[in-house]
């Protein structure tokens, strides 16, 4: 069975760099910061591949193309995001 990869949800991360228009590597160099930023982790129940609608969503609020709903919605992941100690 193929899959278009336009029906793809869950996405390595040369999938992903591919739909970003980068190199595999240029997208791993970018990833630190990425993530930093809120940028959607890998999920382990499939096979530690990302979630396409997920990191499109990121990717479109990062670029400044998302609308104010989706712009809370990414602050949300971002506070959300296991980045160390929670300081309250």
């Amino acid at each position: 069975m193929n899959i278009d990869p336009m029906d793809a949800r869950f996405m390595t991360e040369a999938e992903i760099a591919k739909e970003l228009g980068v190199t595999t590597a240029e997208f791993k160099a970018a990833l630190p910061e990425l993530i930093e930023e809120g940028f959607p982790p890998p999920h382990p129940l499939f096979a530690n591949r990302r979630y396409w609608p997920r990191v499109k969503m990121f990717m479109d609020w990062r670029c400044g193309l998302a609308d104010d709903e989706n712009a809370d919605v990414n602050h949300t992941l971002r506070r959300h995001t296991k980045d160390g100690q929670e300081v309250w």
